[in-house]
């Protein structure tokens, strides 16, 4: 069994999947990760993991996908899946949590693209007109809507998402 996050430093948890693929001894693998889309939900289920738990959920999931994994089945969200066909279905209907710009306001989406040039917060108040409380407000949110608890790892998740001028690709 195997808990793996997409977003790691020196190669993607996608990455990871495509050479464990090719390992002869069968790995259970369980995806954990602040946020997922359906393209990499549904790459990461035909690389083989048999389970995707979003980091928001893994203390009241953890355990469920753990059991569900080890017994044979898939896990996606909060549910357990029989196969890997009708895991890849509900990938490709729903997404698993994707959820396109993560319902960021045109300022959190601002203070994203401020904070991955590196600006502190006082240099992010400073260019927006604002109080820095309003900025660890904004921070707050934007932590809260992509799943990250700080910003090394909100950096970290708009590399991984590929976030350019403001938007998520």
């Amino acid at each position: 069994m195997l808990l793996l996050d997409l977003a790691m430093p020196r190669a993607s948890g996608l990455e990871t999947l495509r050479l464990l693929s090719g390992d002869k001894v069968p790995t259970k693998t369980i995806v954990l990760t602040a946020a997922i889309g359906r393209i990499e939900t549904v790459q990461a289920v035909q690389l083989g993991a048999r389970g995707v738990v979003l980091k928001a959920d893994a203390s009241r999931l953890l355990f469920e996908s753990i059991v569900a994994v080890a017994t044979g089945s898939f896990w996606l969200g909060s549910q357990k899946l029989p196969d890997q066909e009708k895991a890849l279905r509900k990938a490709l209907a729903d997404g698993g949590e994707d959820k396109g710009d993560f319902e960021l306001s045109p300022r959190e989406r601002e203070i994203i693209s401020a904070l991955t040039e590196g600006l502190s917060n006082r240099d992010i108040a400073e260019r927006f007109k604002l109080s820095e409380v309003t900025v660890k407000h904004h921070l707050n949110s934007i932590f809260d809507k992509c799943g990250v608890s700080n910003r090394l790892e909100l950096a970290l998740f708009a590399v991984q998402h590929r976030f350019r001028s403001g938007r998520f690709n």
